[in-house]
């Protein structure tokens, strides 16, 4: 069964500004008849609100990409043995755990539980 679809009129903003965007053959708008189409669509600036809880995101995915950069190699390579079973990057799977919403586990192979925050030194709430 072939589906086929034919579309006119003209594509843009206000402005009238597009973009052509190269697609694999058969997925374009403007067809050239050889291994690349083109897409033609409206030129689109998407907006940054900037809201406290996307910057909290950001700065969440930014603690995790330092936090991968400073994983010694053994590490990475482990990440990539657990991403194998989901067919992904040890770089996706680590980002995921990290991100998750328990946070990172501890004794996962780039901490091995042996993080220790104050020794209980800290005094927190003094009366």
């Amino acid at each position: 069964m072939e589906l086929q679809l034919d579309i006119r009129g003209t594509i843009g903003t206000a402005t009238g500004k597009v973009v052509y965007q190269k697609t694999a053959a058969g997925m374009g708008n403007i067809s050239n008849g050889g291994r690349w189409d083109r897409q033609k669509r409206a030129h689109v600036i998407p907006i940054d609100p900037q809201t406290p809880a996307q910057l909290a995101r950001r700065a969440r995915m930014r603690a995790a990409n330092l936090a991968w950069q400073a994983l010694p190699q053994q590490e990475r390579e482990n990440a990539e043995k657990r991403a194998r079973a989901r067919n992904i990057t040890g770089y996706n799977q680590f980002i995921s755990e990290y991100l998750s919403p328990t946070g990172p586990a501890l004794g996962t192979e780039w901490d091995a539980g042996a993080t220790v925050w104050d020794n209980g030194s800290t005094i927190w709430d003094q009366v």
